[in-house]
């Protein structure tokens, strides 16, 4: 399978450079999980959805299945009547790829923006635009636990929101680079009833980190 190849090649990858007494970075630490989710997300998500889906049909309540998986050992599968899974676990969602639509171009950053799809960049970019806001943070004093606070926000529960509006993948908030496009999706998800719900039970921290991005976007340092 795909899937399979690719994993072996970015793991064989890995021990090479472990056996040559090379030092991976934090910056490659960080890329090498990225490739390693999307591969995930591509490849194996669909395969579980069209596994579980059968099974669950006769369910008519919501619920939260955890799938617990460490290499060498039997799959723990846990269930949970929780439906805010961000609550539930500290983990970023995972969804699959659905077919691409055309793109439109942005008119304004209001939020009569039509079928606008936005445009990501890659992962290998968003590491380095992420690095570039932790800097930027620092650099007006912010405690670290706010620059963390801010940066798991646009990493990992911001997304969410993002794909579910423009039926998207969970992509990165860093992968948005463009200023007028991420004011779209700001306002998107300003108006946006469950994000609404959603940051206020974070204590507005999505939405304070919207605004600190877009900020840092101002300034050009992306």
């Amino acid at each position: 399978m795909y899937i399979m190849t690719s994993l072996k090649k970015l793991y064989e990858a890995m021990k090479t450079l472990r056996e040559a007494g090379l030092t991976i970075s934090e910056e490659q630490e960080k890329q090498i999980s990225f490739l390693e989710e999307d591969i995930i997300k591509k490849d194996i998500l669909p395969v579980i959805k069209q596994a579980i889906e059968p099974a669950l049909k006769d369910v008519q309540r919501e619920i939260v299945l955890v799938v617990d998986y460490k290499p060498g050992e039997p799959i723990s599968v846990s269930l949970s009547r929780k439906t805010n899974v961000s609550k539930l676990i500290s983990a970023k969602p995972i969804v699959d790829e659905p077919q691409k639509k055309p793109a439109v171009s942005p008119n304004n950053s209001s939020g009569n923006s039509g079928n606008y799809q936005p445009k990501p960049r890659s992962f290998a970019e968003a590491t380095e635009t992420t690095r570039k806001f932790v800097q930027y943070m620092r650099s007006l004093n912010h405690s670290e636990s706010t620059v963390n606070g801010y940066t798991n926000a646009l990493e990992n529960h911001i997304p969410r929101f993002i794909a579910k509006l423009y039926n998207g993948s969970s992509r990165s908030t860093f992968c948005y680079t463009d200023l007028k496009e991420v004011r779209i999706i700001y306002d998107k998800l300003d108006h946006n009833r469950e994000f609404q719900i959603a940051n206020v039970d974070w204590h507005r921290e999505m939405s304070a980190a919207l605004k600190k991005y877009i900020k840092f976007l101002e300034k050009g340092f992306c």
